[in-house]
């Protein structure tokens, strides 16, 4: 139903966790005790403003929920629309900087390779005042030539 309420506003952009179960994890312990659980995980957007869309596509799924308990449509559900889901495997990176001239400080010869930047929300105090925050870290570096990113740049040459 959440997949069904999603799906027109972000096609190809909806995933499932594998069901191993994780001990630290909150919600799967919740889970253990025989409370059902539904993850919300909102990842990155292809958007200069992320925020927006993805506080609607996360009210959307809540409201979808509640509606769904609420009037026990969720009795009905298909299981088969979520096990068709693929599985959530982030092959995206904030920036991917391709074809750049790396040169690693360690004595190695320079080379050429892809450099993979995520980037994390964070909030920081300053003078008394909270603010958010971008911290970006390089992720991966080498051959990425077979992840996405929001932003791409071209540092061949």
């Amino acid at each position: 139903m959440i997949r069904d309420a999603l799906e027109p506003f972000a096609a190809g952009q909806i995933g499932r966790y594998d069901d191993d179960f994780e001990m630290r994890a909150f919600g799967d312990n919740l889970t253990l005790w025989g409370t059902p659980v539904v993850l919300v995980e909102t990842g990155p957007w292809p958007s200069e403003a992320p925020d927006p869309p993805l506080v609607r596509l996360n009210f959307i799924a809540l409201v979808t929920a509640l509606d769904a308990l609420a009037t026990r449509r969720v009795d009905r559900a298909d299981s088969r629309r979520y096990e068709s889901l693929p599985l959530n495997e982030s092959r995206l990176f904030y920036i991917a900087i391709r074809g750049a001239k790396v040169i690693s400080g360690y004595g190695i010869p320079p080379y050429t390779a892809d450099i993979g930047i995520v980037a994390n929300r964070r909030v920081r105090t300053v003078d008394g005042r909270r603010e958010l925050v971008l911290r970006t870290v390089i992720e991966d570096l080498g051959d990425l030539r077979t992840f996405g990113a929001l932003r791409e740049i071209d540092a061949s040459g």
